[in-house]
């Protein structure tokens, strides 16, 4: 599944979110294959602002990408 749309609006959000250009300019959001299964990948000090963006987007994306991201840890 291409989940790149979706990504792409929870990395932006979670940027318009981040007061600081440094940790905005590192927030980055990818998918990966580990173990056979997808799993979503990102910096720990940018997961505040993603989980703040994905309460936002929640409506907006994909029930498989929401499976994702709420089984990320962290």
């Amino acid at each position: 599944m291409d989940y790149g749309p979706q990504l792409d609006i929870l990395r932006d959000t979670a940027r318009d979110l981040c007061a600081d250009p440094w940790v905005a300019n590192k927030l980055t959001l990818d998918v990966r294959m580990e173990g056979g299964r997808p799993m979503l990948k990102a910096l720990p000090e940018t997961m505040p602002y993603l989980r703040a963006a994905y309460a936002i987007k929640r409506n907006e994306l994909s029930p498989e990408l929401k499976g994702l991201f709420e089984g990320m840890a962290g």
